[in-house]
């Protein structure tokens, strides 16, 4: 009989109920994009952060509300070119989502809950870019989610200042101006601290925004042409196998 593969976070997730067990997922899609968890699951190795109540750790179906649903990681569709919405990652980002959710009852603050988010990628095996820019990202939705007007407006302006860097960079690098070249390299580093306490996030931000944009913004415009073209051939006055009813707005890819 053969045994099923052993689970890829079997080092540091394991079932709540027996420890001696690794941790398994079990979901039921009930929607489009969401999923009832119908598992438990806890983590066991670093957290990286001082005094985290035990209970973080711990992941039931309660514990993400009733129902206890999910859509797994957060990842907007034009960026799935760089990290799926599951994966290794997969338990990291269920215990996150419960931290920075509605259901957290255990005054873990968000910027505790992305680093620990950081520390468990880490765990999984995940490498050093990747996790760092999965941090970033998820940093940045939990401010921008942020209820602190102070917080949302920091990173506005750092929005502002990094496309004011970026057009900098590109233009010295087309004009051979070195010295516009070398400010625009180094603004990031002053600036990163209208990230706070999630300094290194910001850094990280403008250290891969140069690269991670472009395709980004490709993947962007390949839906868009998708969808004029979808939208073309359902006026088209022909067969109406080519029509259908299936939402195309990008929320639904």
């Amino acid at each position: 009989m053969s045994q099923m593969p052993q689970v890829p976070w079997a080092n540091c997730f394991v079932d709540p109920d027996h420890p001696e067990r690794p941790a398994t997922i079990q979901l039921q899609q009930v929607t489009r994009k969401s999923f009832r968890l119908e598992s438990s699951l806890r983590y066991t190795g670093p957290t990286g952060i001082a005094n985290l109540p035990d209970a973080a750790c711990t992941l039931r179906p309660a514990d993400l509300g009733d129902p206890p649903t999910t859509d797994l990681a957060s990842v907007p569709s034009a960026l799935r070119w760089f990290v799926s919405t599951y994966d290794v990652h997969t338990p990291a980002a269920l215990i996150h989502d419960r931290l920075i959710g509605p259901t957290n009852n255990l005054g873990v603050a968000d910027a505790d809950a992305d680093r620990f988010f950081r520390f468990m990628l880490k765990e999984l095996g995940v490498r050093f870019l990747r996790r760092w820019m999965m941090w970033t990202a998820v940093a940045f939705g939990t401010r921008w989610r942020s209820k602190q007007l102070l917080v949302r407006l920091s990173l506005v302006i750092w929005l502002i200042l990094a496309a004011t860097g970026i057009s900098a960079l590109v233009y010295g690098l087309f004009t051979l101006n070195w010295w516009l070249v070398l400010f625009a390299a180094m603004a990031p580093i002053p600036v990163s601290v209208l990230w706070g306490r999630q300094y290194g996030a910001g850094l990280t931000a403008a250290a891969v925004a140069i690269w991670v944009l472009p395709p980004t913004a490709l993947a962007a415009v390949g839906y868009w042409i998708y969808w004029l073209l979808e939208k073309a051939i359902s006026l088209l006055p022909i067969h109406q196998d080519v029509k259908g009813n299936e939402p195309v707005d990008y929320k639904h890819f």
